[in-house]
């Protein structure tokens, strides 16, 4: 009984700490222009907090009778579910902050090099003789150049046509972009 009761004190302790991880998480979501690294930041104890009081309530669960069980999980269902309301909607910002900054780093100048670059590459339809002067102009204008990798694949399926362009179809984006860094 004495294990019981000091894993009921440790687990009022984790309840009185989660509260405030959800403060600081409404906190910061009130504020449309907060710093994404403090989200994450908190976010982070969040988990940490909530993965503290898990445990103990598990612990608790198995330490107490059958009659206080299920009173015990209804109150600590709905103590998870108010916090997990907060936490899902920092992972909404977070998500949208992250895709709003892919987005962003596509900048108006790296546009307009691919759209000028267009006039200047020619089609490459699978023709090997074609195969060096079509990947020296590729690589010089292109690949050798400061774009997003997605950027060079996606220019580069622009310029493919026929059994080229069948090709590269296959090939997932993600796939690309761990080939080209290798």
């Amino acid at each position: 009984m004495a294990k019981t009761e000091e894993l009921l004190r440790r687990r009022s302790v984790a309840k009185g700490w989660l509260p405030r991880s959800v403060n600081e998480l409404q906190y910061l979501l009130r504020d449309d222009v907060s710093d994404s690294e403090l989200l994450e930041n908190a976010v982070s104890v969040f988990d940490k907090r909530l993965a503290v009081l898990d445990d103990l309530q598990a612990a608790v669960e198995l330490g107490i009778g059958i009659a206080d069980l299920e009173a015990d999980i209804g109150e600590t269902d709905r103590f998870h579910r108010s916090a997990r309301q907060v936490r899902a909607e920092a992972a909404k910002r977070l998500k949208g902050v992250s895709t709003e900054t892919d987005t962003a780093s596509v900048s108006s100048k790296e546009k307009s090099e691919v759209k000028s670059r267009r006039l200047e590459l020619p089609k490459y339809s699978g023709d090997l003789t074609e195969w060096q002067s079509f990947w020296e102009r590729f690589d010089a204008l292109v690949d050798q150049s400061e774009l997003l990798v997605i950027s060079k694949f996606s220019y580069l399926q622009s310029l493919l046509q026929g059994e080229a362009l069948t090709v590269t179809q296959g090939l997932a984006l993600t796939s690309c972009i761990c080939v080209v860094n290798l």
